[in-house]
């Protein structure tokens, strides 16, 4: 029978692209982890790896047997969180892939009361977009993500995606623009103004569709990159014109800057996206999510 101690080294090479890589990460020396893959291949009579000046690479049997040692971890790792769950305390290890502002707003929050409420669950988290962290979700990579959607988007096969709260559409405005005394605002009540865009990604494919929607065509001033541009608000803040955002992504200058309820303006799901077959510590992270906001 395979030992998965080897298969675990085994995925380490093949990830790390190197045994010197997969040493360290393992905390063993760079010959026994050598020796390690070496005793898999002679028991299973074929090369599972390609040494070369470059460093490592994977034969197809190496892949596919790379695919069940990662398959084994996940079981392995669940296994042992299910006999400590027994014994009524959640253990275990949870990777948390967070998007931008999730990462910036929520996850010191998130971190404190795990801290305080888990502490048998040792979080780690990073941050990564919906596709990745969807992704990394199928590998096992990650045990949860926080994510958000703009439109029903069915989960992937195996992930289930937990809805945790609505963040609602708003509009920047400069402090003392003449707007800003009124509490909400429609499209239409800014026709006349610059509109910050940014510079391709998810942010600026919502601004078109919601300014086409409304029937503008307004003036707009390029600034920012990707889903969340928050380095574009400073724009906002220095009078250069008014930006469509949410209310957890506005995290630049809020003094500077006046919030308001954008009526017809696209909201956001955020949700937490999560594997069917989940370990205990991300059963109990899950339920301390529920209760954040």
């Amino acid at each position: 029978m395979l030992d998965a101690g080897k298969l675990a080294t085994l995925r380490a090479v093949i990830d790390g692209g190197s045994f010197s890589a997969a040493a360290r990460r393992l905390a063993l020396t760079q010959p026994a982890v050598s020796r390690q893959v070496a005793l898999l291949e002679a028991q299973l009579g074929t090369p599972l790896v390609r040494r070369t000046r470059q460093g490592v690479t994977a034969t197809e049997a190496g892949r596919l047997l790379a695919g069940h040692a990662g398959a084994v971890e996940r079981r392995l790792a669940l296994a042992e969180a299910e006999v400590a769950a027994l014994a009524g305390t959640a253990r275990g290890r949870v990777r948390l892939g967070s998007f931008f502002t999730a990462f910036a707003q929520l996850t010191p929050e998130v971190v404190a009361r795990a801290d305080a409420e888990l502490p048998g669950v040792a979080l780690e988290h990073e941050l990564v977009d919906r596709a990745t962290a969807l992704a990394r979700l199928a590998t096992g990579d990650l045990e949860a993500a926080l994510v958000f959607r703009h439109e029903p988007v069915p989960a992937p096969p195996g992930v289930e995606l937990v809805h945790l709260f609505d963040d609602p559409a708003r509009v920047l405005l400069p402090r003392a623009h003449p707007l800003a005394v009124r509490r909400a605002l429609r499209c239409a009540d800014l026709r006349d103004e610059t509109w910050i865009r940014a510079r391709g990604g998810g942010a600026a494919a919502l601004l078109d569709a919601t300014l086409a929607r409304a029937g503008l065509r307004p003036r707009l001033l390029e600034a920012g990159y990707g889903d969340e541009p928050v380095e574009a608000q400073v724009y906002v803040a220095a009078g250069a014109g008014v930006m469509l955002a949410h209310e957890l992504n506005v995290i630049v200058n809020r003094a500077g800057i006046a919030i308001r309820p954008l009526l017809d303006g696209p909201g956001r799901i955020v949700e937490l996206a999560v594997p069917h077959d989940r370990a205990p510590a991300t059963r109990a992270l899950v339920e301390l999510l529920r209760r954040l906001r």
